[in-house]
């Protein structure tokens, strides 16, 4: 292996279905004797409080890699349904850029998407924190009066959302199915350098 700087990662299941990104964004390597160590342990809840009764509908988690010079990389790992997630925390890199985002979709406290939904972004620029568990009140937050209408009761419809910022190498969009007419709350929050895209496909069985 050439002498340089390397990221290590891994993402680490365990039997209780919770998934880690362990990661050392910053290995140099003089020798051929380095040793890296990922220890899931040591890594911290990823998630968010909001002010109404939630459970998850997605979770997503994505570690991006910029090198100094050449070609950036990523890893993303989707959940659905309620999913113990975990990330390594991180001092800032030096050399390159290091970006960390989260990415959620919660319904009510059984899962539903009828009466309000949350659908939030989170991006952690050069190390990761600790504390990756952000907590919002209502002000912190863009509430949409979202209609989704139908002359046929109880159509079916596709929806959701994606968040993009300018230095993203890629994103990826996961629809929820919704029954039109349908009238509900949203709430979205999102870094300021990131713009949502929304995407409503309004015959479930033409896409």
């Amino acid at each position: 292996m050439p002498a340089g700087n390397y990221q290590v990662s891994a993402l680490i299941s365990s039997a209780d279905a919770s998934y880690a990104f362990v990661t050392a964004p910053q290995v140099e390597v003089r020798s051929n004797n380095t040793i890296v160590v990922l220890d899931a342990r040591k890594t911290n809840p990823v998630g968010a409080t909001v002010p109404d009764p939630t459970s998850a509908v997605l979770a997503e988690m994505t570690l991006q890699r910029d090198a100094a010079q050449g070609p950036n990389f990523s890893d993303s790992f989707t959940s659905f349904g309620p999913t113990q997630l975990y990330v390594s925390g991180t001092p800032p890199v030096t050399v390159g850029q290091q970006y960390f985002v989260s990415h959620f979709r919660l319904g009510d406290a059984a899962g539903g998407l009828d009466r309000y939904l949350y659908d939030l972004e989170f991006e952690y620029i050069g190390g990761i924190p600790a504390n990756v568990w952000p907590v919002l009140g209502r002000a912190d937050l863009a509430t949409i009066g979202a209609a989704y209408h139908s002359s046929s009761p109880g159509r079916g419809e596709l929806e959701g959302r994606m968040a993009v910022a300018p230095w993203q190498s890629g994103v990826g969009l996961a629809l929820s199915r919704l029954a039109a007419p349908l009238t509900r709350t949203e709430f979205v929050f999102t870094p300021a350098d990131a713009r949502w895209l929304q995407m409503v496909v309004v015959d479930e069985q033409e896409f």
